[in-house]
């Protein structure tokens, strides 16, 4: 895998999943990162929860990726100038 398919790859994989739980006796759908709900928004169906988030939600791993590298600078000068 070249540099190309290795970030076109990247930017595919989608990082926010939808996930059932249980309300009850009903399954429910949510929005998860990982372990962590990451939305407070609640589906009863798999696919209404897939298009909402087809439709309104586009961060990859290459994204969060970014955004981590940022934070960690972020970080790393607030650590310095303390």
């Amino acid at each position: 895998m070249d540099f190309q398919e290795a970030l076109e790859w990247a930017t595919r994989q989608d990082v926010v999943k939808v996930t059932c739980v249980k309300d009850g006796e009903d399954d429910k759908f949510i929005f998860t990162v990982g372990q962590y709900r990451v939305a407070p928004h609640v589906f009863d169906s798999q696919e209404e929860a897939e298009q909402y988030l087809k439709e309104n939600v586009s961060f990859t791993n290459l994204d969060l990726a970014i955004m981590g590298a940022i934070s960690q600078r972020l970080y790393e000068l607030n650590k310095e100038n303390s």
